[in-house]
């Protein structure tokens, strides 16, 4: 398999592969690169008024890769410098950088940094499923002669929080990118069947003596997830710019009466009427307490609709699709 010379903890960069066969990553890139539209490598991008609000970030050799929700660009907060760096860009420039859906963990003292290569396959809306390519790179190359440019580097956090699938044999099994994950499921490779085999002819089997039924030890009741229960003074409801909101909640801590939602915020709406900003009014975990509502400033004079998203420390997320509309 591949390995790789770059090995910069969290980086989103591109990734230079060096291969066992000594094959050097050819120099040809997409039909546009980031210049042709004022862009750089790294920047983070999103159409602005189109039916897309997704956020982009592109490669020197002219792709660019899917952020899939917020909770995956707030796994690079530090490196990214958040919300505020997206830079608003027409349809056309977005859709000049084709989507790349190739990854790799790149970061320094991850167990995952082991040169492999995974295709991520979008199911829904804020979803996806991660599949290992398990091909040598001169077999991948011979697919596809830019494989190298359009494969990114992801940090453990990332690599972590999707599904794995199975494995990918061919770099036909890739899906082009479609905003939602419309489109066919790919079919796994069938294996051969096995050949049949002569029936043994059975022997009587003997009644068992009945044993008595164990009396089943009782489960603990598991701790309800934590839920965001109501935004004041209604759901949906609108706010203008500088407004006060009121979030509330419950089983924000466990039994023990430690924390267990990492953050509170507002996000990027899957609704076509947001304008593809965002506001992220973080509200960390150390300071949500159980069943308390918390008073928080739209801080940022963004418009549109947008979702209310609770982030839990072991990764998982619920979410109020448009509860939020932000007026001038």
């Amino acid at each position: 398999m591949m390995k790789y010379i770059l090995n910069t903890p969290g980086m989103v960069c591109f990734a230079v592969l060096a291969l066992s066969s000594t094959y050097l990553a050819p120099l040809t890139a997409s039909a546009a690169v980031p210049s042709d539209y004022g862009l750089t490598e790294g920047n983070m991008i999103s159409a602005t008024g189109s039916n897309d609000p997704d956020v982009y970030i592109v490669n020197a050799q002219g792709y660019k890769r899917l952020f899939l929700n917020p909770v995956i660009f707030g796994f690079y907060g530090q490196l990214t410098g958040g919300w505020a760096l997206v830079k608003s860009v027409s349809a056309i420039a977005r859709d000049a950088f084709p989507t790349s859906l190739l990854m790799t963990d790149c970061q320094v003292g991850s167990a995952n940094n082991n040169g492999n290569v995974y295709a991520l396959q979008v199911t829904g809306e804020d979803t996806a499923t991660l599949h290992h390519v398990v091909m040598t790179g001169d077999q991948a190359v011979a697919q596809d002669s830019q494989f190298f440019n359009k494969v990114f580097c992801v940090n453990s956090l990332e690599q972590n929080w999707y599904t794995m699938g199975y494995d990918y044999t061919s770099l036909s099994q890739i899906q082009p990118y479609v905003r939602g994950g419309v489109g066919a499921m790919p079919t796994p490779t069938p294996t051969a069947s096995p050949s049949p085999t002569a029936t043994p002819t059975p022997t009587p089997t003997p009644t068992p003596s009945p044993t008595a039924t164990p009396t089943p030890s009782p489960t603990a009741t598991p701790i309800p997830e934590p839920t965001l229960l109501s935004i004041y003074p209604t759901l949906p409801t609108t706010v203008k710019y500088g407004a006060q909101i009121e979030l509330y909640g419950t089983n924000f801590k466990d039994a023990n009466g430690n924390p267990r939602v990492q953050s509170i915020g507002i996000g990027i709406s899957g609704n076509s009427n947001s304008n593809g900003n965002a506001v992220w009014l973080v509200t960390t975990g150390t300071n949500i307490q159980d069943s308390q509502t918390i008073v928080t400033t739209v801080k940022y004079s963004y418009v549109g609709t947008f979702d209310v998203w609770i982030i839990n420390f072991d990764g998982t997320t619920s979410v109020l699709r448009q509860a939020i509309t932000i007026t001038q």
